[in-house]
């Protein structure tokens, strides 16, 4: 009877030093967020059944042979982001994001959900472009059934669930489906009504994209308007890429500088970064797209406070309207570039690595695309003409003075009118009497506005330097 009564005690003993001790962490470089009920909010979260889940769930996604697979193939060190998906999407349950680590940043290589109600994992195939049901086997389901024992630390309170969709509650492009999912400053929604809702995981391809074509840029139409090189972006639905011409556009507001987005591979996949404005340019894979953007920064021009300046040695502009100009000929390559890659990393891709002052325009305030540099893509990746299978790599329209295209409305977003300036356009469409280059071709999704007929040129106008991503020169 003694002896049973020390064992008795001994195991009440264990049992209570194990609950003064807290839940050990077993990975905690990776972080879980939820939502705060009341605030609305995305915060990272902890406590014990928090932490059992976080475990339980990383465990359960590296065990499975897609999550083995991808994270063999992705150098660096990797850690887990853990979400809970918006309510709102009609989903109980949380998104695992695999993230690559190196350069001072964060690059996805993989993304998984767990269903709490269905206790299923689901994987998201970017070939298929769909989230695939994984079947879980042997040991593996302990982890599974785990993550359905500790996933309720968050439960909803029967107060109403705020709406945190950024549509409105409509459900967004895959693969992210958290709240919160693109990160948004909401006190620089008027600076962000172009937002593209797509993050940098939601765009990837399994096939290079191809060579960037060779064209020329038409003058700058208005003073104030800067350049975005035209670019290959993927069509999900066509499964094909697009060339989204080179254009010049108004920034959001004074003073910014428009990094342009880039293909990376990462994890055997291209990855499309998107393009970004901001007080300074940043890393764009160290793609050559000419024009002021030779691999690293930008030589086309600068502001000098209200007023942008423009180095007509990489840019073309009309001098009859633009008077800003300065000729700097030691930014020009001395050597012809023929290297046309159109993406960073991998086979025959840029080896580019960010630069310290690319790493420290990544901690800068950025601004998303205009409405009307979304609505610019979304016409392009509209048009059969643009699409990398029918024109073979040479698309019809290569550039454009101004955007056409109509932007969308977004009612679920509050917009800001352009700034306002007396002695610059800024924000507008240029004046339809001002010359055209005659030397851009017009697709059948981007014909000059009613009313406006294509200019012969301006013959009194000095020749200007044309420049191309082929026709750069080294210093």
């Amino acid at each position: 009877m003694k002896k049973y009564s020390l064992i008795i005690l001994a195991l009440f003993i264990s049992s209570l030093s194990r609950a003064q001790n807290p839940v050990v962490d077993n990975h905690p470089s990776s972080q879980i967020f939820a939502i705060d009920y009341q605030s609305g909010q995305e915060i990272q979260v902890g406590g014990d059944q928090a932490t059992l889940f976080k475990d339980a769930f990383i465990d359960l996604v590296a065990a499975t042979p897609q999550s083995r697979e991808l994270l063999r193939q992705t150098p660096g060190r990797k850690i887990a982001v853990i979400k809970q998906i918006d309510p709102h999407k009609k989903i109980n349950g949380y998104q695992l994001t695999w993230e690559s680590v190196g350069f001072n940043r964060q690059s996805p290589i993989c993304t998984f959900y767990y269903n709490i109600d269905e206790n299923r994992l689901y994987f998201f195939d970017p070939r298929m472009n769909d989230w695939q049901v994984i079947p879980i086997e042997g040991l593996n389901n302990n982890n599974l059934n785990n993550c359905r024992s500790y996933a309720n630390f968050n439960n909803n309170p029967a107060a109403a669930v705020p709406d945190l969709s950024v549509n409105g509650g409509q459900q967004q492009p895959t693969p992210d489906l958290s709240a919160n999912a693109n990160g948004e400053d909401q006190a620089n929604a008027d600076l962000q009504t172009g937002l593209d809702t797509l993050s940098d995981e939601d765009l990837q391809a399994s096939v290079a994209p191809p060579a960037l074509p060779e064209y020329e840029q038409p003058p700058c139409p208005t003073d104030g308007y800067l350049w975005q090189p035209g670019y290959w972006y993927w069509n999900m639905a066509a499964h094909d890429y697009f060339w989204v011409p080179g254009v010049w556009v108004a920034p959001p507001r004074f003073g910014l500088l428009w990094t342009p987005g880039y293909w990376g591979f990462y994890g055997g996949y291209y990855r499309f970064h998107h393009g970004y404005w901001g007080p300074t340019v940043g890393f764009y894979g160290g793609i050559n797209y000419g024009f002021g953007y030779v691999g690293v920064g930008f030589v086309g021009g600068g502001w000098h406070g209200n007023v942008f300046r423009y180095n007509t040695a990489v840019v073309r502009v009309n001098t009859t309207v633009i008077h800003n100009t300065y000729l700097d000929n030691t930014v020009i390559r001395n050597t012809t570039v023929v290297n046309r890659v159109s993406y960073n990393g991998g086979t025959g891709g840029i080896p580019a690595r960010p630069t310290a002052t690319e790493i420290a325009a990544t901690h800068e305030q950025h601004f998303a695309p205009t409405a009307l540099q979304v609505a610019h893509r979304q016409a392009a990746i509209a048009d059969k003409t643009q699409a990398a299978s029918v024109n073979n790599g040479r698309p019809a329209t290569t550039s454009l003075q101004h955007i056409t295209a109509t932007p969308t409305v977004n009612n679920n977003r509050a917009t800001n009118p352009q700034p306002n300036n007396n002695n610059r356009n800024l924000g507008a469409q240029p004046n339809n009497n001002k010359p055209a280059n005659p030397r851009v071709n017009n697709g059948s999704n981007f014909q000059p506005r009613q009313g406006q007929q294509p200019s012969r040129g301006n013959r009194s106008q000095p020749k200007q330097p044309r420049q191309n991503n082929r026709k750069q020169k080294n210093n």
